[in-house]
């Protein structure tokens, strides 16, 4: 039903006629309301300034989109309003030279026309309202472009028919909201939190057979978050692995918010861990690969002589077990003292960093790496302290090298290396 009550039924009319429709005057605004003096005649936009509420002739604009409009230029029907009290009366003069276009907009009764149609089958795909059969049922359905030719492309029906889902209020097609309690029993098991209240929207679900394939201890997950890929006003995050089995990335956890604050990603994340109880057992991977790297050490007898690599092992043991600092400092010193080429690979794998979960230390030592590096950054803001000093590579003029003869044996890349 119209919202109008000032319209008229005749639409373009090529001969002179007159009609007469009801008018309402509003007393407080002085004005006549709730009318639309749509004929079905066509306009073109005007590119141009807009008249003055003090001259004698308003512009009419578009109800729609707010433009400019005149009729076609050279045309010479016109059409006079006139408001008499509660009467309005339509006088059209002259004889139109050319045949209707097609509008740019839907009239109000067109809009109920869809609405309709909507009420009827709400979950009507696009294809079937554009090609008038529902491939999924077989049903035959009526086209939409039967209302307006304007209808004839499957992105102006979305658009449409989406405007009037939210005219009243039916869910769109696709959304998960409306579609909430169908989802959660197609997928059982799926769903391990939901809060559905507003402003504070977290839905949180994973596959249950997917955890089995997770391996945390060799694969890193990845965290990240889209916004708009559900809906407007959503945010998807998700959590990703990469599955030998499929050869690919595959989705281990998603949740669905409304918002990006702390209190979401807490509760994420809490979740996560306690549904796949991840271990954090990065210092045994560590410490496995300080071993590796001493077997490897050990054996190469241009940097530990093969009499030595017993000694050898017994220092770097003494260095890793030790809780004494003074003890961890002379076996540092004989080591690099009697295997001196092994300087570099002691001084890599002392680096807070590192050492932090490989050697053991007492609480005061673990405690002063942090306020080091505490105590650099808070000069660096107080006073502007740069964190390090003459780093930059100096600019070093190559020597001509002098041509060596091949000896055929494999060069020597020991003291490079290390």
């Amino acid at each position: 039903m119209s919202k109008y009550i000032t319209f008229f039924q005749r639409k373009f009319e090529t001969k002179p006629y007159e009609e007469e429709a009801a008018a309402e005057f509003d007393n407080e605004k002085k004005k006549y309301v709730n009318f639309s003096l749509d004929i079905g005649w066509s306009m073109h936009k005007i590119y141009g300034p807009r008249k003055q509420k003090n001259d004698q002739c308003t512009v009419i604009g578009c109800k729609n989109c707010g433009s400019v409009l005149e009729h076609v230029d050279t045309c010479p029907a016109e059409v006079r309003y006139r408001f008499v009290n509660t009467k309005c009366k339509l006088e059209q003069i002259g004889n139109h030279n050319h045949g209707p276009y097609v509008s740019n907009h839907l009239s109000e009764e067109e809009k109920d026309k869809l609405t309709e149609r909507l009420l009827v089958n709400p979950t009507v795909t696009l294809k079937a309202a554009v090609q008038g059969i529902n491939r999924r049922t077989g049903q035959i359905v009526d086209l939409v472009v039967d209302i307006n030719l304007i209808l004839g492309t499957r992105d102006r029906v979305e658009y449409e028919l989406n405007k009037r889902r939210e005219q009243i209020n039916m869910p769109r097609k696709g959304e998960f909201l409306g579609e909430f309690g169908k989802i959660m029993n197609n997928y059982t098991g799926y769903f391990l939190y939901a809060q559905v209240i507003p402003g504070s929207f977290l839905l949180m679900y994973r596959s249950p057979a997917i955890k089995t394939y997770c391996r945390f201890s060799n694969l890193p997950a990845v965290t990240d978050v889209t916004y708009k890929a559900i809906e407007k006003g959503y945010y998807l995050c998700t959590t990703v692995m990469y599955i030998k089995e499929l050869k690919k990335h595959a989705v281990i956890f998603q949740a669905v918010m409304d918002g990006l604050s702390y209190n979401y990603f807490a509760q994420h994340f809490f979740a996560f861990f306690t549904e796949y109880k991840v271990k954090f057992d990065g210092e045994d991977s560590m410490l496995y690969a300080l071993m590796q790297s001493v077997q490897r050490i050990s054996s190469n007898n241009n940097i530990i002589p093969y009499d030595e690599a017993d000694k050898f092992r017994e220092l770097v043991y003494t260095i890793r077990t030790t809780k004494d600092a003074e003890e961890f400092c002379r076996s540092c010193n004989e080591v690099v003292t009697r295997y001196k080429n092994s300087y570099k690979w002691l001084q890599w794998w002392l680096q807070p960093s590192i050492s932090s979960m490989i050697f053991r230390h007492s609480l005061p030592q673990i405690l002063n790496y942090i306020r080091s590096d505490e105590r650099i950054l808070s000069n660096y803001k107080k006073h502007a302290v740069p964190a390090t000093y003459n780093r930059a590579p100096r600019a070093t003029h190559k020597r001509p090298s002098k041509k060596t003869v091949n000896d055929g044996c494999p060069p020597d890349v020991t003291k490079k290396t290390y």
